[in-house]
């Protein structure tokens, strides 16, 4: 599988301390097994939220079966505003 991560999400990830990035890094990884959830579709776009550690989300987008697009990662109120409004997943 692999992954591609936007510049939004790796600015945020950054800001995280390194125990957190390891358990982010960990539930991306799982990401088939993980608690995934469709929030948000429109025509071919379908994005998808993932369950992390309490009050935290990581949106991403299947652009093929093989390749995943990791899109942002934010306190849970904050980023479902943010991932709506945005019509841009580099």
């Amino acid at each position: 599988m692999k992954l591609l991560y936007s510049k939004t999400f790796v600015e945020q990830f950054s800001q995280y301390d390194k125990a957190v990035q390891k358990q982010i890094q960990q539930a991306i990884l799982a990401i088939p097994a993980g608690d995934a959830r469709l929030v948000f579709a429109k025509g071919l776009q379908q994005v998808y939220r993932l369950k992390l550690i309490p009050r935290c989300r990581i949106f991403f987008a299947f652009d093929n079966q093989r390749t995943i697009r990791v899109l942002s990662i934010d306190a849970k109120g904050d980023i479902y505003n943010k991932i709506l409004k945005c019509n841009n997943y580099q």
